[in-house]
């Protein structure tokens, strides 16, 4: 097996933090309290869109973590309709190494 794509350790790193990481093509990315909550985690750059989010919510999903975080329509639909969590995970500063205390 070759080295994991960006994507796929983002996904697990989110989905370990969240719950007991699942995976695979179409399944859920995490659950957590007992298989109540079903979480899928993206990647994107870009904002999901309310499309996007509804899309996910169809699965049965009720929790989204996307990297590039959501629009402001995809927020609005998430407070409205309760049923549904949306994350924004906070990047990570690098730990400082050995030689950064000569920059």
């Amino acid at each position: 097996m070759g080295r994991r794509k960006k994507w796929q350790t983002f996904e697990r790193e989110q989905a370990q933090k969240r719950g007991t990481h699942i995976g695979g093509p179409g399944k859920d990315d995490y659950q957590r309290r007992g298989g109540k909550i079903h979480g899928e985690v993206k990647r994107y750059k870009r904002p999901m869109t309310k499309s996007q989010v509804q899309r996910e919510t169809r699965k049965g999903r009720n929790e989204l973590v996307n990297e590039g975080g959501f629009t402001q329509s995809a927020k609005e639909y998430a407070n409205r309709y309760k049923h549904v969590k949306l994350i924004k995970p906070r990047k990570q500063k690098p730990e400082p190494g050995l030689f950064d205390f000569f920059r």
